[in-house]
């Protein structure tokens, strides 16, 4: 493995996967805020519509860590 391979499995027998499309739709459900795309598109347009659809709740410390840096952001200006 290197960090230029991907593994992708499924449990079913001969599916197929339409890997640039189901890809870039998981990397976007599991997004808490946004993805990057190199064009605005219908297809993107799409995507953003996805995002957080699958991201898991943030944590307390995720969330403290948040707080913490709106807080700190706000009390600089």
């Amino acid at each position: 493995m290197t960090p230029n391979d991907l593994i992708l499995g499924d449990s079913a027998v001969n599916r197929e996967f339409d890997i640039d499309r189901g890809l870039r739709q998981q990397i976007a459900r599991c997004s808490h805020n946004f993805f990057i795309a190199a064009e605005l598109s219908d297809t993107n347009a799409a995507l953003a519509r996805e995002i957080g659809r699958a991201a898991l709740p943030l944590s307390t410390e995720q969330r403290g860590e948040i707080a913490a840096e709106v807080i700190g952001d706000a009390l600089a200006c």
